[in-house]
């Protein structure tokens, strides 16, 4: 059953199911609204598509997957086994799945993006702040940080791999109780962790740079240059 209802500054609508057992069809929905509207989606299993809504963004899908393009405002997609997509430009974005992949192209954002056993993708440029943690997936950040900003890489088995280009300015403390460190940017030395257990590196690529902490505990940790294989 197909619902709407609502004037002036707000609407609501969707599809409804049938109270009796039995068979159900696919609904496919298509709402144009005006940019700067503030948008909340939630879905069972339908996938979500969202495109140049400025207004802010609230995606919910369980099994479904959560797509953003063009431009976008305040993003905050969630699917618990669908993969999240937000390629857009966006200064704010909050990803999250359980069992699907969160992929983000954006340049100059605050971002967080978390999971469970799904992979992380993150490439852009100017990154201001941002938080990517998996328990199990592998996490890949290829951009540049702002030199204001802040960054946390977080994994408990996963790989946590970081290209940044030959400019790049900022701190990073890397630990891993089990894992490998493997660092192409400079060459600060690994150390045996303070503690005693595991590994750490601290290095500074350039002054008055962004904090940047990467933490793992059985997982590889690796500092690449971009564009090099």
């Amino acid at each position: 059953r197909f619902y709407a209802g609502g004037a002036g500054r707000g609407a609501k609508l969707g599809v409804e199911e049938p109270g009796e057992t039995g068979t159900i069809p696919a609904s496919h929905l298509e709402v144009m609204v005006p940019r700067r509207s503030r948008v909340w989606v939630k879905t069972a299993s339908a996938d979500i598509r969202v495109t140049d809504v400025v207004g802010g963004l609230d995606l919910y899908s369980v099994t479904g997957a959560v797509r953003v393009g063009g431009e976008a405002g305040e993003v905050y997609a969630e699917s618990m086994d669908g993969n999240v997509d937000v390629t857009a430009s966006s200064r704010w974005v909050r990803a999250k799945t359980a069992t699907g992949s969160v992929t983000l192209h954006v340049t100059g954002a605050d971002v967080t993006a978390t999971t469970v056993s799904g992979n992380i993708v993150a490439i852009g440029d100017g990154f201001e702040r941002g938080r990517l943690e998996s328990v199990t997936g592998d996490i890949r950040f290829e951009g540049d940080f702002d030199r204001g900003g802040a960054f946390t890489f977080e994994s408990h088995g996963g790989t946590i791999e970081l290209r940044v280009p030959n400019t790049v300015a900022a701190n990073f403390e890397v630990s891993t109780v089990n894992g490998q460190i493997t660092n192409e940017l400079g060459r600060a030395q690994i150390r045996t962790a303070r503690d005693g257990t595991g590994r750490a590196l601290s290095l500074e690529t350039g002054p008055g740079g962004a904090e940047v902490t990467v933490r793992s505990f059985k997982g590889d940790v690796v500092l690449r240059r971009r564009g090099l294989a």
